[in-house]
């Protein structure tokens, strides 16, 4: 195994630990502010688009791994 590929690796491991911190940071500072002192975070709770976005996109993610995993098959056995 090459330097890049574990440098990478440590670069994937730091990176998502830092977005899922960030996250649950984000989330805290919701907790902590008032819903009338941010507009950002307000905007974001009054919003519809997010509503339909997460149930959304569990079929949308199976439908394109499906395809995925369909066109490895044609690609292995052609």
């Amino acid at each position: 195994m090459g330097i890049a590929t574990l440098a990478a690796g440590y670069g994937l491991i730091v990176g998502s630990s830092g977005l899922w911190i960030l996250t649950f940071v984000w989330f805290g500072a919701r907790l902590i502010v008032d819903e009338e002192e941010n507009q950002v975070l307000n905007s974001i709770q009054k919003d519809k688009y997010y509503c339909y976005l997460v149930p959304l996109m569990i079929p949308t993610s199976f439908i394109i791994v499906y395809a995925n995993w369909l066109a490895m098959k044609f690609f292995r056995h052609n």
